[in-house]
């Protein structure tokens, strides 16, 4: 009689992964939606923090398998900043630059922003002259390198190794300089 609900932590995981797709879609073209995400996920903690302490039952014990696919779906809102970044990074209007003055040097270094264009132009219907533009195409080679080392760390995991051992590194030698 005096036990509150329990928490139903499914709904919330559902309402952190909404919230943080779309910061991750929109935050580009509209930077305040970080500090946006920062004051949701602060009211959230305090929130749940306080219902769980003074209103909620003692929930039962979770098994790690929900954070686990939380975390796989949480990798796709890269991929979709990564897409409606380059969308609106390369709009002419919101980035309007003399097309006389855009280096060819640019485009002609990265060949991928061709076939980038000419799938958005089949695609999407938009013009493939506008990932031409030099910021679009370094975004794209900054959206490649990503992806690329994305891969290897999912497939061999060698990166988080060499960090892990950078860190140890650095932390064994700050603890002899004590």
């Amino acid at each position: 009689m005096y036990t509150g609900p329990t928490l139903s932590l499914a709904d919330r995981y559902s309402v952190m992964i909404a919230a943080i797709f779309i910061i991750f879609t929109y935050s580009l073209s509209m930077p305040f939606l970080y500090l946006g995400g920062v004051l949701i996920f602060s009211c959230m903690y305090w929130t749940d923090k306080i219902l769980f302490l003074r209103h909620l039952s003692t929930p039962p014990m979770f098994r790690t398998e929900l954070a686990k696919r939380t975390y796989l779906i949480l990798e796709w809102a890269v991929v979709l900043h990564f897409a409606f970044g380059l969308i609106m990074i390369s709009n002419p209007d919101i980035f309007n630059l003399d097309p006389n003055k855009v280096s060819q040097t640019t485009t002609n270094l990265l060949p991928l922003t061709k076939f980038v264009g000419r799938w958005a132009k089949t695609f999407i219907g938009v013009s493939e002259n506008r990932f031409a533009q030099t910021h679009s195409s370094l975004y794209i080679l900054g959206i490649c390198i990503f992806l690329c080392l994305f891969a290897i760390e999912r497939f061999t995991g060698i990166l988080s190794q060499v960090i892990g051992k950078v860190i140890d590194v650095i932390h064994n030698k700050s603890e002899g300089e004590e």
